[in-house]
């Protein structure tokens, strides 16, 4: 039998702008992995790649004499709603939490002006990768004051997941995935004489705000310290001889105590509501849901939908039966 491992590659086989700018295309060779793994690892490389790496979004917009996005601006072609569509469309690098940027615009006497993202103010902070991207256009007595905010995410915030409550400020759906698409086939490879290998062939998108290579080295990262910090959980808990370390009991609380609510497979909408009132960890939920479930209807935007998907996600996963019935969860 060959060992594969001294035989894998993973190669970049092509990396180009894509047919619509900024747009970046990429393309990555991996082989040759045992039967069935090309499946196992492309799937799981997909999902990572469009739903955990992290990027930029504009979160809410502020223009100057304008309370709602159905209003007019004087002197502007575009109405606010299709401004703030025009917003979204910015391709952001940001390299802090949050920022805010600023546009002031006039008019030109005696022609039309064409707004783009090149007449946002500089910010070192934030990189605008699509400069030319259109935002409005305005005639000589038009004037266009905007505040952008701009914040790093993963996946998609819906507008009322943002913290923003000021009546003048506008909260936008957020798309902070840099990932636009990821394909990957699995096709037969040949070791030796062997034919019964896979090859993995996976492509990547990107909205030019990193490259399809960063995209998959971030992926892969992301998967490596899940996997490893899941293998020293195990291996702190279980002795040489396949013991347990400590009780269920203590094993428990640990585990509660660190597991951040980011990895229990709840929908973004759930973590943000949760976040939002101050509940980060498993083991906060938890207290939560075992000692006073109500209290999470009380949770800001958080709908019956959303409150029912956390208890049935903690119930089936972190609560035994017996534990459900002794302390009345969802009673």
């Amino acid at each position: 039998m060959y060992d594969l491992r001294e035989l894998m590659k993973c190669e970049i086989v092509e990396v180009k702008e894509d047919i619509q700018p900024p747009n970046l295309y990429g393309k990555f060779l991996i082989e040759p992995l045992e039967a069935g793994w090309g499946i196992t690892i492309g799937n799981a490389l997909r999902r990572v790649l469009l739903s955990s790496i992290e990027g930029s979004a504009v979160t809410a917009v502020q223009i100057e004499g304008v309370m709602h996005e159905f209003s007019v601006l004087p002197g502007v072609r575009e109405d606010v709603s299709d401004i703030i569509l025009n917003l979204k469309g910015l391709v952001l690098k940001s390299h802090s939490e949050e920022e805010i940027l600023y546009l002031d615009v006039k008019g030109e006497p005696g022609r039309i002006k064409v707004v783009t993202g090149a007449d946002i103010q500089k910010n070192s902070n934030v990189e605008i990768i699509n400069p030319d991207h259109y935002i409005a256009e305005i005639n000589e007595e038009g004037r266009l004051v905007v505040r952008i905010y701009v914040a790093r995410g993963k996946g998609y915030q819906e507008a009322d997941e943002t913290k923003y409550r000021e009546l003048d400020i506008i909260p936008v759906d957020s798309i902070f995935t840099p990932v636009k698409k990821v394909n990957y086939q699995v096709l037969d490879t040949r070791v030796g004489q062997f034919t019964n290998y896979d090859k993995l062939v996976v492509e990547i998108w990107t909205n030019g705000a990193i490259t399809p290579q960063e995209a998959m080295e971030k992926a892969l990262e992301l998967l490596r310290d899940n996997f490893s910090y899941l293998l020293e959980l195990l291996r702190e808990r279980i002795g040489e001889t396949g013991v347990r370390a400590d009780t269920p009991e203590e094993t428990s609380e640990e585990f509660e105590e660190e597991v951040p609510i980011e990895d229990i497979d709840l929908s973004v909408r759930a973590i943000n509501c949760l976040k939002r009132a101050k509940i980060n960890t498993l083991r906060e939920l938890l207290e939560v849901v075992r000692n006073r479930p109500e209290d999470l209807k009380k949770i800001k935007n958080l709908g019956q939908k959303t409150y029912e998907e956390i208890l049935e996600k903690v119930q089936q996963r972190f609560l035994s039966s017996s534990n459900t019935e002794k302390r009345g969860v969802g009673e």
